[in-house]
């Protein structure tokens, strides 16, 4: 079933996101290989904001920014989530290793699709 690009348009905003996740590996329930900050406990994540969804995908609405990245830390995918309600996962189109120099991963998209397969 083919379904059409307003009604996945519809589907996405349907959804609320206002926090990202930093993680060193794919992540089915935003569990798995989180990545942490300095202080070895916390969660990489920060609060985020999402345009309205077009072509059946969504976008940050402004760039964020997390800071305090734990050294030698490797980022390849993140977790989007309401609260503390697990959304959806993917994959950032290249990985990035934060070698202690920074620490800060700054994040300039990050898109959820809906597709028909």
């Amino acid at each position: 079933m083919t379904t059409t690009t307003a009604a996945k348009n519809t589907m996405l905003d349907s959804l609320t996101v206002n926090k990202i996740r930093l993680h060193s590996g794919a992540t089915t329930n935003g569990t798995q290989n989180k990545v942490l900050l300095q202080d070895g406990s916390s969660e990489a994540e920060a609060a985020c904001v999402y345009a309205a969804a077009a072509n059946a995908e969504r976008d940050l609405s402004n760039p964020v920014a997390i800071t305090g990245l734990d050294a030698n830390s490797t980022v390849s995918h993140f977790s989007l989530w309401n609260n503390t309600t697990f959304v959806a996962s993917r994959a950032f189109n290249t990985s990035e290793v934060y070698n202690g120099a920074n620490g800060t991963a700054n994040i300039n998209t990050a898109k959820f699709t809906l597709s028909d397969a």
